[in-house]
């Protein structure tokens, strides 16, 4: 395994902290079960006996052989045992005679077999009438390249088993990352991707690799040297396990070896076997030459570095010629050109692929292609492509330099990005260059992705619209840039909180230029939708988007182009349903990807988003850090003052509901006037008593807007509380606004008089929303009640309203008529004024109301 060896503290500890006594690890060559046992071994207080399976007929002479190496290693038991040495005949009566000594001699010991798949071949009775009836006390390992059959777990019961698979043999990122460490090589994040990518974290492989880069240092070589041509040090160990396979396993994967991808439908069509995909998905559980990458479809990938060797097998057959083209031509007409181009870069076969590229149909799916991978942020894909430009001759310098681009974009690197776009700022300025229309359109777009990189929201915004001004409806059929810089302005428009700017957007994307985009284009218009409405308050139109598959695999992407509008739009619509812990896993999982892709505007809009859901739940601390977090984030990045100014939004919202206003007020002071600010502005003016301030902000908002014209109608319900007429027409208005468009939490977190209208409400109009609203309020006037120690306090306005009718002495029936509500409800504001009162009936509600509102 090389002269470094990793500690593999995370598979130690899996073994210590079994309680089943007997672990079962398997893999193929080059995974270290080995090592693995032997540094599991040195951590142990206990004897360990160790014994490597070898083939005989002899059963006795495995058994013997087991006796004596326990005899060597348990002092306590050398003697007892001496009666089972040198014996030609062992059954079960003998078996069970020797267990029953160890059991009785109660010496607690560990024993490890090694190449345990040899003594499960030649004496499978044996082999399983050991596990079966081992003592409790001794903990066995069985190191074995096969995984346990099914009848062995159902004989023995699978809960007796702790089993470690190559999947968990593989070295993880962090463990790749350590070895480096210890041998001296220095990977960045990009080069650590690569080698994981590679090696799959098949142990062996990444020694192998960090071996030589340990000595070469140069890794972009060394990498191109392993995918293109291979390596003779992962030859040998490769045919050890390829040569473990079935004849028709072996005859599947070969004839599968040219792909990176493998589908069931493809699988079936090039080897013409029905049982394909039985035949690989058993190899993916009992081997690591298949793994399966997708359930539902099935899809299947063959190990990169088994695969080299596997191709190089394969170009020696006779049949290879005829079933290559074959496969290449199945690959063209299923339009999977990439895949075309990587197969024949491997196959050295430039000719052919000078001669595919150039033709008319094939550049189109190529662009396409191209376009997928930025979506999906496929960097992998990306430099196939820039593999096959710097092939062919005629490539234009710009597009190599576009590739490069969004390669340093998706990965985190943008001075890499930026360095790509001053060489394509300078070919634009070329007056020989024929395509320099065009080719400043491509700038304009990856100035507003730089742009939004950067923070400079501002900025990606102005690029975006201008590249869109100045883009044909041909270019939009054709570009995919045009679309993604255009969702990333969308992004910035939402985040600074900018309804000119997302109307801009919204009236964009009904132009002509959108109506008969490609398919893939579609599902980022469904996304972009989907954002635009849950912005505006259109909750139910969003949600109807979201129904919409927003990606044509079926799968959210991932990475710096990621569904982040989708997701936003997902979590307004969950959060104002009222499912906040929903709400909170949404955000933190897409939290997590912006994190991980770099995408920083979202990040900072996402923590933003994150603390006023922590607020409402009266999280007031972990609010805060949230806000902290954003604004670190910012200024350990360098980032744009401006996401600075979308956090204030957040931050202002937070100080606004904890009614810390001198913050909030310092906040306002220096933000740009979005609704919001405004919102919070006027709410500020109603807290302290100028209410004419508070109107005259109102009749700023645009009424056009949903989430402006609710806000407008539930202002001036807090405004008129003292006209209970006025105040009921404002509320009614709003309810009729929320109800048409899918709000619901938004009406619970305004003033206990104006919930109690929810309830009034329904009186005049039972609708189902009505009514359910009106329950929502009960429940959240009890909360609001739970604590006050006084009684007046304690009450709700309407409730406090019924106490004075009771004193008047009218009837139950007219009090609720003049107060248009139903005689159900009067009851129960009657009873909930009796508790709270601590009251027996009517007339002790009033004497002690006398006493407490001067009735």
């Amino acid at each position: 395994m090389g002269s470094q060896l990793l500690l593999r503290r995370r598979l130690i500890n899996t073994i210590n902290i079994s309680t089943d006594n007997v672990v079962y690890v398997y893999a193929p060559t080059g995974f270290g079960k080995t090592v693995l046992a032997r540094q599991w071994a040195e951590t142990q207080s206990e004897p360990i006996v160790w014994f490597d399976g070898f083939a005989t007929s002899q059963v006795g002479d495995l058994f013997g052989s087991i006796v004596s190496e326990i005899r060597k290693n348990i002092p306590s038991l050398n003697k007892s045992l001496a009666q089972f040495e040198n014996l030609k005949e062992v059954d079960d009566g003998v078996l069970s005679h020797f267990l029953q000594v160890i059991e009785k001699d109660k010496s607690k010991f560990h024993i490890v077999i090694d190449n345990a798949e040899v003594i499960r071949r030649d004496h499978n009775g044996f082999a399983r009438f050991l596990v079966g009836k081992l003592p409790s006390h001794i903990k066995l390992i069985l190191l074995t390249e096969t995984s346990p059959r099914t009848s062995f777990l159902q004989e023995h019961g699978a809960g007796r088993f702790t089993i470690i698979t190559p999947t968990d043999l593989n070295f993880t990122s962090d463990e790749t990352e350590q070895l480096a460490d210890q041998s001296g090589v220095v990977l960045s994040p990009s080069n650590l991707i690569e080698v994981q990518d590679l090696s799959q974290g098949w142990p062996l492989g990444v020694h192998i690799a960090l071996s030589q880069l340990a000595v070469t240092k140069d890794f972009k070589s060394l990498i191109s040297s392993i995918q293109n041509k291979g390596q003779d040090q992962f030859t040998v160990p490769a045919q050890r396990i390829l040569a473990s396979l079935a004849q028709e396993e072996l005859e599947i994967v070969t004839q599968l070896s040219l792909l990176e991808s493998i589908d069931a439908k493809t699988a079936l069509t090039l080897t013409g076997n029905i049982d394909v995909v039985r035949i690989l998905t058993l190899l993916s559980q009992d081997s690591m030459v298949v793994s399966q990458t997708n359930d539902s479809p099935p899809e299947f990938a063959i190990h990169p570095l088994l695969r080299k060797v596997l191709v190089s097998e394969y170009q020696r057959l006779d049949e290879f010629q005829v079933k290559s083209e074959n496969l290449i031509s199945y690959l063209l007409d299923s339009g999977r050109i990439r895949e075309v181009t990587k197969i024949l870069l491997q196959l050295g076969s430039m000719d052919k692929l000078m001669k595919i590229v150039q033709e008319p149909t094939v550049a189109r799916n190529i662009d396409l292609s191209i376009q997928e991978s930025i979506y999906s942020s496929r960097t992998d894909h990306l430099r196939n492509w820039l593999d096959v430009y710097e092939h062919v001759p005629r490539t234009e310098e710009p597009a190599k330099r576009i590739i490069a681009f969004y390669i340093g974009i998706l990965s985190g690197n943008f001075r890499e990005a930026q360095s790509h776009l001053q060489a394509l700022q300078v070919l634009s300025s070329d007056p020989s260059n024929v395509e320099v229309k065009g080719l400043q359109r491509e700038i304009l777009a990856c100035e507003s992705i730089l742009a939004y990189a950067s923070g400079d929201l501002s900025q990606c915004f102005e690029k975006a619209m201008e590249c869109f001004d100045t883009a044909s409806e041909d270019d939009f059929k054709s570009r995919g840039s045009s679309i993604t810089h255009m969702r990333l302005a969308l992004w910035c428009a939402v985040i600074q909180d900018d309804d000119s700017k997302v109307k801009r957007i919204s009236q964009a994307l009904k132009s002509k230029s959108f109506t008969s985009v490609t398919l893939h284009h579609r599902t980022i218009i469904h996304s972009m939708n989907a954002l635009i409405a849950a912005h505006e308050g259109r909750f139910i139109e969003a949600k109807n988007e979201l129904a919409v598959p927003l990606e044509s695999d079926g799968q959210k992407h991932k990475g710096f182009f990621a569904s982040f509008g989708g997701y936003l739009a997902e979590f307004m619509i969950v959060s104002e349903s009222g499912d906040d812990q929903k709400g909170l896993t949404l955000l933190q999982a897409a939290l997590d990807q912006a994190i991980g892709a770099k995408n920083f505007p979202m990040v900072a809009t996402l923590l933003g988003r994150m603390s006023y859901q922590q607020v409402l739940l009266g999280n007031t601390e972990e609010a805060l850090l949230c806000i902290n977090q954003s604004r670190e984030m910012i200024t350990e990045n360098d980032l744009s003052e401006e996401l600075h100014q979308a956090v204030d939004i957040w931050e202002a919202r937070v100080r606004y509901w904890v009614m810390d206003y001198k913050r909030a007020d310092d906040l306002l002071s220096r933000s740009p006037n979005s609704y919001l600010m405004r919102a919070f502005r006027a709410g500020i003016y109603m807290s302290k008593g100028n209410n004419s301030k508070a109107l005259e902000i109102t009749e700023t908002f645009d009424l056009q807007i949903p989430r402006q014209k609710l806000t407008y109608h539930l202002y001036r319900a807090h405004i008129f509380s003292d006209s209970y007429k006025g105040q009921f027409n404002e509320v009614r208005q709003a309810v009729e606004i929320g109800s048409k468009h899918g709000y619901f939490k938004h009406f619970l977190t305004q003033r206990s008089d104006v919930i109690q209208q929810y309830i009034s409400l329904v009186a005049e109009s039972p609708t189902p929303f009505n009514e359910r609203l009106a329950k929502a309020a009960g429940e959240r006037l009890n909360e609001m009640m739970v604590g006050s120690d006084d009684p007046t306090s304690s009450l709700t306005r309407r409730e406090a309203d019924i106490l004075r009718h009771l004193g008047t002495g009218l009837p139950i029936g007219q009090i609720a008529t003049d107060l248009c509500i139903s005689k159900n409800t009067m009851k129960t504001h009657l009873k909930s004024i009796y508790r709270k009162l601590n009251a027996t009936d009517r007339n002790d509600a009033v004497v002690k109301g006398k006493k407490l509102l001067k009735i």
